[in-house]
């Protein structure tokens, strides 16, 4: 059964390749210095703040070191929040517990789920999914952010029943604070296995941080996404140098 509440969002990515590419350039999205932890900063690259003179290492951005796993998770929340999506929707068992695989078991059920919804009746929509094992060892939940249509409850929930991937819960979302403040709490909730730097996540969502469809970035590829989230958030300080 589909059930409905109400998220305040106060205070609070199609191609997934991940591997990082500097740009010098004042206005880089790369100007974020290597993470405390980082396994093997960037042998020859450094990000220098022009305001305070400091100069620290360049992260490797891979998505296997759990420190800048955090970091790109809480870039990829940024660019989530950026979207706008309206509603946050739980599928709450979109994988078994015995599974051996349980992205591809959360894929094929998450791909029968739309397809029977809109079998149903229901409109399209545009999202963006990523997979978390639920708490109690019962197997595994998919979390869903989507815009561009309301979800059809009745058909909803007919199509989970059908794709046999438990109930459907769905939350609407109002950003009281914009992006920036809603993006950060998605890196503490919406990403929070990858924000942990767990490993676990990355087995569970298939290696990627997140899998979205075509139009969820709001025509943008993923990284263009996260670039334009961080714009939103200000310029930095830190510019990309080679030492």
């Amino acid at each position: 059964m589909t059930t409905e509440t109400t998220i305040g969002a106060r205070g609070a990515g199609s191609s997934f390749g991940l591997d990082y590419t500097y740009q010098s350039s004042a206005n880089s999205d790369d100007q974020i210095p290597a993470p405390d932890g980082c396994v093997a900063p960037h042998p020859y690259l450094r990000l220098l703040n022009v305001e305070t003179g400091e100069v620290r290492p360049a992260g490797c951005r891979r998505l296997s070191c759990p420190a800048c796993l955090r970091l790109l998770a809480w870039r990829r929340s940024l660019a989530i929040a950026w979207a706008r999506p309206e509603l946050a929707v739980t599928l709450t068992l979109i994988a078994p517990e015995d599974s051996a695989d349980p992205w591809q078991d959360a894929r094929k059920r998450h791909n029968r789920w739309r397809e029977y919804y809109r079998q149903n009746g229901g409109k399209p929509f545009e999202s963006v999914l990523h997979v978390e094992r639920n708490p109690h060892g019962t197997g595994y939940h998919g979390h869903l952010w989507l815009h561009g249509s309301r979800l059809d409850f009745a058909a909803s929930d007919a199509a989970a029943r059908r794709a046999g991937l438990g109930w459907v819960h769905t939350e609407v979302i109002r950003v009281t604070s914009g992006a920036s403040a809603y993006g950060l709490k998605g890196a503490s909730y919406g990403l929070k296995g990858a924000s942990d730097g767990s490993s676990g996540y990355l087995w569970h969502n298939g290696g990627r941080l997140t899998h979205q469809s075509r139009g969820f970035f709001r025509g943008l590829p993923v990284r263009e996404a996260e670039k334009a989230a961080l714009a939103e958030r200000g310029d930095s300080p830190w510019v990309v140098t080679a030492f």
